[in-house]
């Protein structure tokens, strides 16, 4: 019979010895420290334009993650409130403004003490309307009694690869979790226990839906309490533009029963995050359909002409993952910015773009 890893004595002592993730975190360390410097010696500060842009990305990419395509307009929209910027004739959307809110709360407030009542909360502004998607799901509180499994295969001959905890041992599991939280703030580096407490939380599977985004917020969090600096580097889209690695590490560390394996994963993607922040304007974040999109757009292009060039029929698909995510970092831009929406709309290559494709071309 299989033991899962929650099933054993000593899960939650976690271990690892690996000359790999100690080699990552020294290089963590120092791209870290240099950012640092360099912003301390420069008297950088973020002002709330750029704190919106940052927002903005990781809020749509957080969800990306998760298969939900987000419109980036009422993002911009939610996060202008949320900063105090103009955001007057926006449209607004519970659902977008309940993540803001909760990625702000873990970043802003990342001081405050951690209890049920804060999870149910996060979970809560996730879900505003009760249901995910098209189903009805509990909300603000733990999962039902229903086991919660992770299979594959047909019906009737099903592969249980994963089984979570029971409901029964939820509310004692998140509190020893909460415990290790609170009370250890200082006996581990940040950069580990980002790691841990998101693989830790994400095996616990406290809830119906929503564990893997709640799981990223931790990471935001401890990244945020441990150097300020981390409030404002889109980890979350590096997660987004390897996700499938992202999910094959968390399945694996599983399987191991060691949580090195993801450890080692998470430090690599802050490792490039820091490396793209200190260089952002040859470095913007480009997914192979974002590229596809800068090497089709000549001149000024319709979306119908861009979708018919790249050989996309989904409107929506395109949107999501080619059309939003290039205007999002600034690659490309609209030919009438005032009416996003007009019928006469075309898009064409920004400064930025032209850069990137530059720098693509001399590698």
């Amino acid at each position: 019979m299989t033991q899962y890893l929650w099933e054993r004595p000593e899960w939650t002592r976690f271990r690892w010895r690996n000359e790999n993730i100690l080699r990552s975190l020294g290089e963590c360390r120092l791209l870290q420290g240099k950012l640092l410097g360099k912003a301390t010696g420069l008297g950088l500060t973020l002002e709330c334009q750029t704190q919106a842009e940052i927002l903005t990305e990781e809020t749509l990419m957080t969800a990306a993650i998760e298969g939900e395509s987000l419109d980036i307009k009422t993002v911009r929209s939610s996060v202008a409130r949320k900063l105090g910027l103009p955001s007057a004739g926006l449209s607004v959307d519970r659902r977008i403004d309940g993540l803001v809110s909760v990625l702000l709360d873990a970043t802003k407030r990342h001081d405050t003490p951690l209890t049920e009542k804060r999870l149910f909360g996060w979970h809560a502004s996730l879900f505003p309307t009760g249901y995910s998607g098209m189903y009805k799901i509990r909300v603000g509180q733990w999962r039902g009694t229903q086991p919660m499994q992770i299979v594959s295969g047909p019906a009737g001959r099903e592969i249980v690869h994963f089984e979570a905890p029971s409901a029964d041992r939820i509310p004692t599991e998140i509190g020893h979790f909460l415990g290790w939280w609170n009370e250890g703030q200082d006996h581990l580096e940040g950069l580990l226990r980002s790691a841990i407490a998101q693989f830790w939380f994400v095996t616990i599977h406290p809830f119906e839906d929503g564990n893997g985004r709640m799981g990223r917020l931790w990471q935001t969090l401890i990244l945020a309490r441990w150097n300020p600096l981390f409030a404002h580097i889109p980890v979350e889209s590096l997660m987004y533009q390897h996700q499938q690695e992202y999910y094959a590490a968390l399945n694996d560390s599983t399987k191991q029963s060691d949580c090195a394996l993801f450890i080692e994963f998470m430090l690599t993607m802050v490792q490039k995050a820091v490396t793209e922040c200190q260089t952002p304007q040859v470095t913007p974040q480009v997914t192979p359909q974002v590229e596809r999109l800068l090497q089709t757009l000549i001149g000024d292009m319709s979306r119908d002409q861009l979708q018919k060039a790249i050989g996309l029929q989904d409107r929506k698909s395109f949107r999501a993952l080619y059309l939003a995510p290039a205007l999002a970092v600034g690659l490309i831009e609209m030919t009438i910015p005032e009416k996003p929406n007009s019928r006469l709309q075309k898009y064409r290559l920004a400064d930025l773009g032209r850069a990137w494709l530059s720098q693509k071309g001399e590698q």
